[in-house]
């Protein structure tokens, strides 16, 4: 298999060798399904145990033999030449266009398969080696890690969505003897602005609109895929949510919620959303709440679901959980029924409110069990299980997310419900909350200008930073007291993972990347701040930052955009924000404030001076804190981060924020000795045809890089 996977890198050998003919997809399929069943078997004293390795090293040759069809796809879009009249040669040179795709329903069955790996009789005692983590059942969780990277590929719906999965097909096959392949990236096809300038009007727009018709096929092909493998009739969405309900590594349950938003984001209509998702929500019919009749159809609806479901099943309940609790529980020693379809549904819910937040929010409201979503959702907070309350912290930090979801969460915040989650021991189940508590409280105008409350949100997320390295140490008291007051003054209405990386210091991250946006939090951080309270010898807030993304493969981690965007924050002033905000407008920031002043009383603009005043963000404030950036090696952790990146997003946020510092010409030398030009100076020779492809996206890339080398090459 090993060897199969390194040769159908080649794409002459899968043309010659590797057919369907040859090497037939159903074959790869039974393999996988035979590894998983040995797998749930070999852990119920069976002496047979299903192989990871081989599991694994099949998917990636079923991932390799995808994408070589996309990219045979890709070529045959565009590799014909567009003539100088915006036509294009009808005849390319080794490229099939009746090449056959991967057999669909071979691709679901390997996935399914994978979901259940060791899922339904796994021992929790069973030794794992150290490359794995003991996060489904007693199975290697690089079987559905695998599955998921065997996805992304599979539902690939652009151009930068199929070269990330031939990345990920690299990294889960890297023990095979070449990860190298043949073909180059599929974005090598989008036009750079030089090659725009040098073309006809009708040769950009021909290609302007093979670009389009390219994107629409590749779309409407994932939608496809998307729809079969998540049907009822293929179960692969039920399998993707027992994998998640069941799994006791929380990174690996958050990698499948994030699947599975990445799935239905590929459909485009709410409506096809509701339609494939409503059996997994138990809810019996999609169309409610979508009626435009008023808010009175909607309630006569859901009363009549409630009323006939409550009649049906009162009297059997109570005898349904008892005998679920010692009969199912004892035998299989893992989760009720009950409890598991409660978390299933949960997770589907918190993966909607991620991909399709209107879809999502009318799961949590209507959807959900009939409209019994914030009921069981309390359920899964008070059933002391620590994955069922992992998933409902993951559903009320997403759902925190989304506006029209925040006043769903009133009830559980009025009645403190979501006081046990903060306290919680885990760190993943308290982050949740914690992240919850920030976006709402930022969220509410009186909150948010509220100095203690702020703090106290700061205080929770720096204490998720320490979780991992500090096992069993409680958050500190004023933390936990602080957001729990913030929060009860809401209103109303497959690769193994750095040592720093966790679920819970995701959530602090993002968190603290929400706080940093305020002046004062700025400044407490570049000046040391650690929480009332915190042990002795402890790091500060910016160093524990530091460490984080100093730690090795922190680039490519989940993390670093929200590191990016951290040190990206501390480095500027809120008035250059605002200032860029305006840029390639049709108003000036000047003019905005002009039309805004119409508006206010003198009083109103008073306060608004005041304000102003007491903020503090002054030009002088900002290079005091780059300074005290630099000293604590700021810049260092900026270039550590930019060497382990792989994402342009995150490379354009960092350098940014490197600009951002050297714009302080007393922390130049500083910034050099740190590594900050010597890097730059590497990232311009590796300047190619896909990084030039990025002007297109980032105008501001190379323009940073290049302006980086200028202002530090001079100080130097």
């Amino acid at each position: 298999l090993h060897i199969l996977s390194a040769c159908c890198s080649h794409d002459a050998f899968v043309v010659q060798y590797a057919m369907r003919e040859s090497l037939p997809p159903q074959v790869l399929a039974q393999i996988v399904e035979e590894e998983s069943a040995l797998s749930n078997t070999g852990s119920c004293g069976n002496n047979a145990t299903g192989s990871a390795d081989i599991a694994v090293v099949t998917m990636a040759l079923l991932i390799r033999l995808i994408l070589h069809w996309d990219h045979r796809q890709v070529l045959s879009f565009f590799s014909p030449k567009i003539r100088e009249d915006g036509t294009v040669e009808p005849n390319v040179a080794n490229v099939d266009h009746n090449f056959p795709e991967v057999d669909p329903s071979s691709v679901c069955r390997v996935a399914s398969a994978a979901f259940l790996w060791n899922c339904d009789k796994g021992d929790p005692e069973s030794n794992d080696d150290a490359s794995t983590t003991n996060g489904n059942g007693s199975g290697d969780t690089r079987v559905p890690r695998a599955a998921l990277d065997l996805l992304s590929a599979w539902t690939a719906a652009d151009l930068d969505a199929l070269d990330a999965a031939s990345e990920a097909c690299a990294g889960i096959s890297s023990s095979s003897s070449s990860s190298s392949s043949s073909y180059v990236k599929a974005s090598h096809h989008r036009i750079t602005p030089e090659e725009i300038r040098q073309m006809k009007p009708r040769q950009v727009a021909a290609h302007r609109k093979r670009e389009a018709e390219y994107r629409n096929a590749n779309l409407q092909r994932a939608i496809r895929h998307t729809s079969m493998f998540c049907s009822k009739e293929t179960g692969g969405l039920d399998h993707m949510l027992t994998c998640a309900a069941r799994a006791k590594d929380h990174r690996l349950r958050r990698e499948v919620g994030l699947q599975i938003g990445r799935l239905v984001s590929n459909l485009e209509e709410g409506d096809d959303v509701k339609k494939l998702v409503a059996s997994a929500l138990g809810c019996a019919d999609w169309k409610v709440g979508s009626d435009k009749d008023g808010k009175s159809n909607l309630n006569k609806e859901l009363h009549k679901l409630t009323i006939e479901e409550l009649d049906g099943d009162d009297e059997e309940k109570d005898e349904v959980d008892k005998e679920e609790k010692t009969t199912e529980e004892d035998e299989e020693g893992k989760l009720p029924k009950k409890l598991l379809q409660t978390m299933k549904r949960g997770q589907l819910t918190a993966s909607l409110l991620i991909g399709k937040p209107e879809v999502g929010t009318w799961a949590l409201k209507c959807g959900w069990s009939n409209g019994n979503g914030v009921s069981e959702l309390k359920d899964l907070i008070s059933s002391n299980d620590p994955r069922a309350m992992s998933i409902a912290s993951e559903i009320v930090s997403a759902a925190s997310s989304v506006e029209s979801s925040r006043p769903l969460l009133s009830a559980l915040v009025e009645e403190g419900t979501l006081e046990d989650l903060l306290i919680h021991p885990d760190a993943d189940v308290r982050s949740g909350a914690a992240s919850c508590a920030a976006k709402i409280g930022l969220a509410s105008k009186a909150l948010s200008e509220d100095r203690g409350e702020v703090m106290g949100l700061l205080d929770v997320a720096i204490e998720l930073l320490f979780d991992e390295t500090e096992q069993g140490n409680d958050i500190a008291p004023a933390a936990n007291e602080n957001a729990l007051s913030a929060m009860k003054k809401l209103p109303t209405s497959s690769n193994r993972f750095p040592e720093t990386e966790s679920t819970s210091m995701d959530r602090g991250i993002e968190v603290m990347a929400y706080l940093a946006a305020k002046t004062f939090v700025k400044e407490e951080l570049a000046s040391g701040y650690a929480p009332e309270g915190s042990p002795p010898g402890r790091k500060t807030a910016l160093q524990r930052l530091v460490e984080i993304a100093c730690a090795p493969n922190s680039g490519d981690a989940q993390m670093a955009y929200g590191l990016a965007g951290i040190f990206n924050l501390l480095s500027v002033s809120v008035e250059t924000l605002r200032k860029e905000a305006f840029v390639g407008k049709e108003i000036t920031k000047e003019q905005y404030d002009q039309l805004q002043a119409l508006g206010k009383t003198e009083e109103e603009k008073e306060a608004a001076a005041k304000k102003d005043e007491t903020e503090g963000d002054t030009p002088a404030a900002v290079s005091e804190r780059i300074r005290k950036l630099a000293n604590a090696n700021v810049p260092r952790a900026i270039v550590k981060l930019l060497e382990g990146s792989n994402s342009d997003a995150t490379q354009e946020k960092l350098l940014e924020g490197m600009n951002r510092m050297a714009s302080e010409s007393s922390v130049r030398g500083l910034m050099i000795q740190q590594g900050c030009l010597s890097t730059c100076l590497n990232m311009d020779k590796g300047v190619s045809r896909q990084r030039l492809c990025l002007l297109s996206i980032f105008p501001l890339s190379l323009g940073n890089l290049y302006l980086l080398i200028g202002t530090l090459g001079e100080a130097k």
